[in-house]
């Protein structure tokens, strides 16, 4: 079976763009605040006693009691260590997937060559993400962006320099984001497209429901969070070989634990993900 699907996504830097639906860009006027923010690293985390990276995407932390597919990690996340019921399933994935032929890492279970491979994107320019922060007249915005490069970024002692401008592509906006203390919280509505690295050498783009990000806040800048969301299980079995898709989608319905299908309720049709990440100051070229 060559199922290829170490989860590690990939998601982009921040740029201004349009407020909430209709509203428009923010005014000048009314515009607070605004920074950047690039990630500078990003952790694939699956360790011996279940500890993943990610959000609570359904507010369960415990097994479901139902009889239905809809359960979650009884975990701790890395984000704050009294925070249960993280989900990450896609991380249990990685110890029985295999990945291709000529793939830098020798198996998918090796998370440490999985954040290698990541951090070797950040540092080459090939995938950086950046999270938009912006008040507006007492409401908070955060929005997710990609940046395009046309070489390698600035390195400091092997990662990402802060300090650096860069021309963004919006993936994503929302004003469903506050700030606990020292935490800060943003939720998306709307599916996002972002690029997935399925293994460590094929990439593809798949829609993301139920984004989420915690990050925790020094000096009003994130500096280390998780971001988490739901994969469609056709989604990700369109993108192989039709001729593994049976074995690969059993295996990914094995782990599902999101949206329980109405007509049998032991099958779940999304699977949750999560990532790690740290940040560092960046700017956006168009400001």
């Amino acid at each position: 079976m060559r199922l290829a699907l170490a989860v590690l996504l990939l998601l982009s830097e921040c740029t201004p763009a349009p407020g909430p639906p209709d509203a428009g860009a923010p005014d000048a006027e009314t515009l607070v605040d605004r920074r950047f923010y690039a990630m500078s690293d990003v952790q694939v985390v699956f360790d011996e006693d279940g500890g993943v990276q990610g959000v609570d995407l359904d507010g369960v932390d415990s097994a479901a009691e139902d009889g239905t597919c809809a359960a979650v990690q009884d975990d701790a996340s890395r984000l704050d260590p009294s925070e249960l019921g993280v989900d990450d399933s896609a991380a249990h994935i990685l110890s029985q997937a295999v990945i291709p032929t000529g793939s830098t890492c020798a198996s998918t279970a090796d998370y440490a060559c999985s954040t290698r491979v990541w951090r070797e994107d950040i540092a080459s320019g090939a995938r950086i993400w950046v999270i938009e922060i912006a008040e507006t007249g007492g409401v908070i915005e955060v929005a997710l962006h990609r940046a395009r490069t046309t070489g390698a970024p600035m390195l400091r002692a092997g990662r990402l320099a802060p300090g650096q401008a860069f021309a963004l592509d919006e993936l994503a906006r929302t004003a469903d984001a506050w700030i606990d203390g020292a935490l800060l919280h943003a939720r998306f509505s709307e599916p996002t497209d972002v690029e997935l690295l399925l293994g460590s050498d094929v990439a593809g783009v798949v829609r993301v429901h139920r984004l989420e990000i915690a990050a925790t806040l020094r000096d009003g800048a994130p500096v280390e969070g998780t971001i988490g969301g739901a994969l469609v299980v056709d989604d990700l079995v369109a993108m192989v070989d039709p001729a593994s898709a049976d074995a690969i989608r059993q295996a990914i319905e094995s782990l599902a634990d999101l949206d329980p299908d109405p007509e049998d309720r032991t099958r779940c049709r999304q699977l949750s993900f999560g990532l790690g990440f740290e940040t560092v100051a960046a700017s956006n070229t168009a400001d």
